[in-house]
């Protein structure tokens, strides 16, 4: 005689699972702030650049007073002016020496405003209040009020008309903005030592550890 068994236990249903509602941190935009700070920035962008498609458009005209009937300008659309430029000016030396110019600004400037950032941020040093009211003080003078002497220092060293000039003129008024970038950015990376340990302010007298 055989005996079957009956598993009478219930297997109790798992509970639902409750969402669980994300609570949005100090600061932090919702959907419809992120949609009006994107719509406000591509607003932004459309007004920065319509002057510039404008001259785009404007300069396919074939005729000289075209701008002042630029609806026609459609219907006759030509790179023409460009081919003139291209062809009978000197353009590509003109774009040659700003380039040039372009060029070594950027890297002069970022060489000298970088190690300049660096030591006001990180080093304590002879001189150092001096250094910033110098740096400060370069800034309150107008270019305007700089040319006449900056003419005669390059008339003395012989640089009146070359690059050398124009990259010292350039580098005269980047500099200080470049190296206020500089400064606050090297302000908000902490100093580390040798073995990774972040430390304070640098100091010529006081070396980092390790």
């Amino acid at each position: 005689m055989s005996t079957t068994t009956l598993d009478t236990t219930k297997t109790a249903p798992a509970p639902a699972a409750v969402p669980v509602r994300r609570t949005r941190r100090r600061g932090e935009r919702g959907p419809l702030g992120t949609a009006l700070l994107h719509g406000g920035l591509a607003l932004a962008s459309l007004i920065a650049l319509a002057p510039v498609a404008w001259l785009c458009y404007l300069s396919l005209g074939p005729d000289k007073d075209d701008y002042l009937h630029p609806g026609g300008i459609a219907g006759k659309l030509t790179f023409s002016n460009y081919s003139f430029v291209l062809q009978h000016t000197g353009f590509l030396d003109w774009f040659k020496s700003t380039l040039i110019v372009a060029l070594g600004t950027t890297v002069i400037g970022v060489l000298v405003a970088a190690t300049t950032g660096y030591a006001v941020s990180r080093m304590r040093f002879s001189g150092y209040k001096q250094l910033m009211w110098v740096l400060l003080l370069t800034q309150a003078f107008p270019i305007a009020i700089l040319i006449v002497p900056m003419y005669e220092i390059f008339s003395e060293l012989g640089l009146i008309d070359t690059y050398w000039a124009l990259i010292a003129i350039n580098c005269s008024t980047a500099v200080a903005v470049q190296r206020l970038a500089a400064e606050g950015l090297l302000r908000h990376h902490p100093v580390r030592d040798r073995r990774g340990r972040a430390g304070g302010r640098l100091s010529p007298s006081a070396p980092s550890s390790g």
